[in-house]
Formats: structure tokens, sequence, C-alpha cells
């Protein structure tokens, strides 16, 4: 069974790979400016582009793991314990206790390299507290949590209430630019740039497309090109001040970076709305809640009203969805969204690996039809449950808009991801958060002893190849720096056609 399934897998990549080629962009309803329409076919290149995740890419989650069952050494409970005392035998259990949560539920195991990473950080943590015949549990937390990091870049992986942050700096100039063919040139002075250099940091190469980011002020009249860096730096290394621009007539420009601030999360209580900007509409949700969850329950009331708006919605030609500051919650109800609105969910980018069996199908907080759309695209093995990339990029003839910023993450994230799968779609604002990996786990799990609390997933998300990373998030088609809602309300009223 096992090599039928994997038989069937690797078929359905061969087919991916030769999908159909030169597919042309569906015409919007309504009718828009020459550049607003090469603005849409430039982000739906973006969306053909995207590939598949690969077989080996999908092994390094999996390769050797069998299905699992939870594994519950822990307790449930929220008392805080740092300063509880506890034993060194009381330590060394705990420990031991940690590592085989990860080792058999942690779904990013593998991938941050496995016993051949965690278990030397184990034994570094035993030898820790075997010289300690006693200490408190923060201590010990403070510890296991400094010496995973080395290993685990996953915002949704906690312990000790940390989250485990990929430290990426974004730094961007003050300075227009503009795209003539493969050239960019400074908008300002009309120079050809040749490269970009920074003092302090010679060695790194960088490439004019990778950093000029396609971009729109609130004014929404003039696309133009923003420089965006997000930085990987080491812990003691601060973000550089400074970028040389060297123009092809030899001249030089030294231009000072200012840094963007991107926080985790936006405590923000469940909210949504439906409002008319200029005829537009905006639905806008700060927190995606489960329909199915027992009333009461914190976002709930939310997500059934985002469900009823698209009765509404559905006889508009232009959408505005604004999910900035929208930390994530529950992608079930992007789901149902979707089969509201479209009738059928176009999935996410990428690839979504299960890998605990504790996963039914009937415990979808949505209804059969929503359910069906989420997992249309389902394998399922002795091992794993996978959902996999649809083939194409799904037909739609209505204009949808996106709006994130850094702290729009994990479900909303995954509503990125769907927007594009499909065409006529942009998303705007800023990169997100970059909390899409895996999922959040188990809340309110502690270590038996010590009273620790942590939570590590058990779903994977397998990105294709320079879409997403984890702390930098999803690029959005176009950038803005102000404030997006307004750029895009004066983007429409200047490039949409209304007769």
């Amino acid at each position: 069974m096992k090599k039928l399934a994997l038989i069937f897998f690797l078929a359905i990549l061969f087919f991916a790979a030769c999908g159909r080629s030169n597919i042309e962009r569906t015409p919007l309803t309504i009718p828009t400016s020459n550049q607003l329409n090469d603005v849409l076919d430039t982000a739906f290149s973006r969306r053909t582009a995207i590939s598949r995740t690969t077989g080996a890419e999908i092994s390094s989650f999996t390769a050797g793991r069998e299905r699992m069952v939870d594994y519950r050494p822990w307790v449930a409970g929220t008392v805080d314990s740092r300063y509880d005392m506890i034993t060194r035998e009381e330590a060394f259990l705990d420990i031991e206790a940690l590592f085989t949560v990860l080792a058999t539920e942690y779904s990013l195991y593998l991938y941050f390299g496995g016993d051949d990473v965690f278990l030397p950080i184990k034994y570094d943590l035993l030898r820790y507290v075997f010289a300690r015949p006693y200490l408190y549990a923060g201590e010990l937390s403070e510890i296991i949590y400094k010496s995973l990091s080395t290993a685990i870049n996953d915002i949704h992986a906690i312990f000790g209430g940390n989250h485990f942050i990929p430290k990426y700096d974004f730094v961007t100039v003050d300075v227009a630019f503009k795209r003539v063919g493969s050239s960019f040139y400074n908008k300002e002075n009309g120079l050809r740039i040749l490269s970009l250099s920074i003092p302090d940091m010679p060695e790194m190469e960088i490439s004019l497309n990778e950093v000029l980011k396609f971009s729109i002020d609130e004014s929404g009249d003039t696309f133009f090109y923003t420089l965006v860096m997000a930085l990987q730096l080491p812990e003691n290394i601060a973000a550089p001040q400074y970028i040389t621009i060297v123009y092809t007539d030899n001249t030089t420009e030294v231009l000072s970076l200012d840094a963007l601030y991107r926080g985790l999360y936006r405590a923000l209580e469940p909210y949504v709305s439906l409002q008319h900007m200029y005829g537009f509409p905006v639905v806008t949700l700060t927190v995606i809640g489960s329909p199915g969850a027992p009333e009461g329950t914190s976002g709930r009331e939310e997500a059934l009203q985002f469900l009823e708006y698209t009765n509404y919605l559905k006889d508009y030609p232009v959408v505005i969805v604004d999910l900035r500051g929208n930390g994530g919650g529950n992608d079930r109800l992007l789901a149902q969204w979707f089969y509201n609105m479209l009738g059928k969910d176009p999935s996410i980018t990428g690839t979504r690996l299960m890998l605990i069996d504790r996963f039914m199908f009937n415990t979808i907080d949505a209804s059969p039809e929503a359910a069906a759309a989420l997992f249309a695209h389902a394998l399922l093995d002795e091992s794993h449950v996978i959902t996999y990339m649809q083939e194409e990029v799904m037909t739609n003839d209505r204009l949808m808009i996106l709006l994130v910023d850094s702290y729009s993450g994990s479900a909303s994230e995954a509503m990125v991801s769907r927007f594009l799968r499909m065409e006529n779609t942009l998303v705007i604002g800023q990169n997100t958060l970059g909390a899409f990996s895996a999922n959040s786990g188990r809340a309110n799990t502690v270590l038996p002893h010590s009273g620790i609390p942590f939570s590590f997933g058990d779903v994977a998300f397998v990105h294709p190849p320079n879409l997403f990373s984890e702390g930098r998030g999803f690029a959005p088609d176009i950038w803005v720096t102000g404030c997006a809602l307004t750029a895009t309300i004066n983007m429409l009223n200047n490039h949409i056609i209304r007769e």
C-alpha cells in the first residue's frame, strides 16, 4: 500500500512539472487602466511560476517517520513554577520527556536536523544538570530555551513562554526608483543603477531584482520601486545604516538606511466589519476564529459574521479583505469563506503535512462542503496526511485584494497563500510575519516535574523555494510603506474606469 501511495504521489509531482504553460489571465468584469492590467499580469506571472514542492523537499520532514500517536508525559497546567526548586533527577526526567516529545511529535524535528542536531543539545543539557543537585525551574527553562534556540526557528514553537523567533532586520531608503526593461533608475536624478553595496558588509552580494520592490504610495497614482532588504544577521551584529549606489556613469551615492519595525503579535480583540469606501467593499477581520467552536468562544461570532458577509460580497466585482494586524487563528474558516465566495477553496501553496494520528476529517469546524474543499487534494498513506497545491492557478474574474502587514501571521498567511493560487488577486502592504512553517501545537502543556510550559506543532507546511521563510514571511505583490488601505482605495479610484 505504501508503494502504491508513493507512486501516485510521484505521478502527481510529475504532472505538476508538465502542467500547461502560457496560460492567459481571465479578463476582469470591470474595465481598468493599462497600468493596473500590467500589474495584474505581473502578479499572475508570479502565481503561475510557483512550483509544487518536490518529493525530496517533503522527505526532509518525513523520512523514516512512521505514522505517530500522541505521546503525553506531561500534565496540563498554567501555574507559574519558575521559583520551584527541583532535584537533579527530576530535571533529568523532564529533559528526557521533552526530547522524546520533540523526536516523536514535533513536525519540524527532521527539518532542523533530527537526532544529529538535537541529541548533542540534549546531552549538553544533561551534563549541565548533572553538576547541580538542585536548581530552580526557571533556571532549567532558561538553559533549555537558550540551547534549543540554536536549532529551532519556528515562531509557533514555545518553551517557557518564549517563542523561537528568527532574527531579520528589515531596512529601507526614502528614495523612489523606476524600472525600464531589466534596468533600474533613480527616479529623481534619472541615473541607471549598476550595483548596490553595504559599506560595512562588502562581501554581501545584492540582487537588484530581489531588493527593489514594486510599490505604490498613499496617493495610489504612481507605481514605482522601493528598496527593502530583509537581512538575517548574527545576534551581535547591528543592522547596517548606509547603502552605496553605483551608477553606470561611475558616480556613487551613499544613502541612509531606515529600520522598519516588525513586532511579533499585536493584541487585538476579535473584530469584524464591512464598510464601503468610495463604493468598494472592505472586510476587516482581526482574529481568524472558528465558526464551529462552542457558543461563547472568543472569535466565534466574528467568524460567523465573516462568512455571512460573503452573501453580500459575491455581487461585487471588487473585494478588499483587510488582515493587517491579524495574528492568525483557525484557517478552516478560510476554506469555508472561499467555498461560500467562489464554490471552491484555491488551496495553499506548498504542501501540508500532518504527522500525528489524531486528525479526523469529521472534526473540521466547517460545513461538509468546506471540509471537502479543504482536503480536495489530499493523499492518505500509512504515514501521513498530505494536502498539496493545485496544479493550476484558480480562475477568477473579480478583483480581489488582500491587505497585510508585519503582524499578519499564521492563518493570515494561509490566506496569503490562497491568494497566490488565484488569478486577478493582489496582496498589498508589507512582508507578513513569517509564522507559517508549523502549527501552534497544544496549549497549556507542561513538563511533569518542573511545570515548564511548552508547545511544539505537529503540522508542517513545506513551501516552494523562495516564496516564504520563517520570520521573513510572504512578500506582497505591491509594497506600501504608509497606509495600505488608503493607497489601495486611491489606486482603485485612479485605475478603475467607471462607466
